[in-house]
């Protein structure tokens, strides 16, 4: 479960100038849930994201994520947080353009101690689940938009973690690749992994596979 209470963020500048982006956020998403945060932009929906993902702190407030408040957590053990327990979608893909896809996906499992047989298996399974297993060994540079979204999604679950949080992921997609990111995110809830997706993309409007929908407005919720 996740839950945030009284969380805000503040960005100062050097000077005396401040912004507040986020204000006194409350609220819970629990284990399993599909949640969709709306917004346009500017709204706070990415400074929430990333406050969640352990990628920002809030300047006040607690998020607890099973019982554990990650807002006080060292800098070591919040990045343990990430690579096991969140994978991170976004509409910029940030891959590795010169390596292969399989190469790409395999980045965060660098830093474990799996066997080459476990990294080989947790491969397999992601680039299944993608429908990007025939891409293995190419360049990502030679990818269409939708192969290197579906590589993203897949980088992102090699860890298998239990926390999806998507940021704008169909921004840069045309509607048929939307709609097979959508098949795909199905599937993840199928699997009981919480997901959390910031969008103001219609397409999420009324599908049946969301729980719940929250409306971010100056950094306020709806």
């Amino acid at each position: 479960m996740i839950q945030l209470k009284k969380v805000s963020k503040i960005f100062t500048s050097n000077t005396t100038d401040f912004f507040q982006a986020l204000h006194e956020i409350d609220l819970l998403i629990e284990d399993g849930e599909f949640l969709v945060l709306k917004g346009i932009s500017g709204s706070g929906k990415s400074t929430l994201l990333s406050i969640i993902a352990g990628m920002m702190k809030p300047t006040s407030g607690f998020v607890m994520v099973d019982g554990e408040n990650i807002a006080s957590l060292s800098d070591y053990h919040i990045s343990s947080y990430r690579n096991s327990k969140v994978g991170f979608i976004t509409q910029s893909f940030h891959l590795l353009d010169e390596l292969s896809v399989e190469d790409n996906i395999t980045v965060p499992l660098i830093i474990t101690d799996l066997s080459n047989k476990q990294v080989n298996q947790q491969l397999l399974r992601v680039m299944k689940l993608c429908n990007i297993s025939h891409k293995a060994k190419q360049k990502v540079s030679t990818l269409s938009g939708g192969e290197k979204q579906r590589t993203i999604i897949a980088r992102a679950l090699i860890n298998e973690p239990k926390i999806i949080i998507c940021d704008e992921p169909t921004a840069n997609l045309d509607y048929h690749n939307s709609i097979n990111f959508i098949e795909i995110v199905t599937q993840l809830k199928e699997l009981n992994k919480t997901i959390i997706i910031a969008t103001h993309d219609p397409i999420f409007d009324k599908l049946e596979v969301v729980d719940k929908v929250v409306h971010i407005s100056d950094g306020s919720l709806e």
